[in-house]
């Protein structure tokens, strides 16, 4: 049977910064899957990972220009770990009186609809065995 794994990653990176651990994304998936291959044999087609690319203004300061870059080398690491795929929603700027607060956009919808598309078009399956 195959497998696929949706990860919000901005909730899985603010876990990871709140309990001061530095994530694995090689060993991440396996970990994942690990308690599910107890029960069944499992091929993992994908990992998808949620996540939204830093803000950028009209005319980028140098912050901001490095801030992408970081983000475009993050990207690119996630993504050399074989079967893992980085999908981007976009980050919405709002004022909350005197100060910017940044807001992920699209990226719960992007994760559901993947997973229904997925699951719809067979190419992800789970069986029960109660």
């Amino acid at each position: 049977m195959r497998a696929a794994i949706f990860i919000d990653g901005g909730y899985l990176l603010k876990q990871l910064q709140d309990a001061e651990l530095e994530p694995d994304y090689r060993r991440l998936a396996e970990y994942l899957l690990a308690p599910l291959r107890r029960q069944t044999t499992l091929d993992l087609m994908r990992c998808y990972f949620y996540y939204c690319p830093p803000w950028m203004s009209d005319k980028p300061t140098e912050s901001e220009l490095r801030r992408m870059a970081a983000h475009e080398r993050f990207v690119a690491e996630i993504e050399s770990n074989g079967r893992w795929q980085v999908r981007l929603g976009k980050l919405e700027r709002r004022r909350d009186g005197d100060k910017d607060v940044f807001a992920q956009k699209r990226v719960d919808v992007q994760l559901s609809v993947d997973l229904v598309h997925h699951a719809a078009a067979g190419h992800i399956q789970h069986r029960s065995e109660e």
